[in-house]
């Protein structure tokens, strides 16, 4: 459990600086997700796998890819509590916080 209070942690750092309703599209338009959203991701990517140890990489892409498919997971609750934005019960943000989480995650993989 101390592993993911950890990443826990850090999820929040990042998704309350850079996930900020301000800094994001009222409407989520395709152009957005398609060309603007893989590189805010990869840049997520790149600012966790700095701010993490080594050996917690392959557990945060997996704790991302598996909070992904469940609206319900703890780590959904700390995104939509750190950003102040309601991902799990709207439908268009589910499907954005979806594709945002397995983008990070396969950026951390690589």
């Amino acid at each position: 459990m101390e592993t993911y209070s950890y990443l826990q942690k850090i999820i929040w750092q990042e998704f309350s600086s850079q996930y900020l309703p301000d800094e994001l599209p009222l409407k989520w338009e395709q152009a957005f997700i398609d060309q603007e959203l893989p590189d805010i991701a990869r840049r997520s990517a790149l600012r966790l796998r700095h701010g993490l140890k080594n050996d917690h990489v392959r557990e945060l892409s997996e704790l991302l890819e598996t909070s992904s498919r469940d609206p319900n997971h703890s780590l959904i609750q700390t995104i939509c509590d750190a950003t102040l934005i309601d991902w799990a019960d709207e439908s268009e943000n589910w499907i954005v916080l979806q594709k945002v989480l397995n983008l990070i995650a396969l950026n951390l993989k690589q």
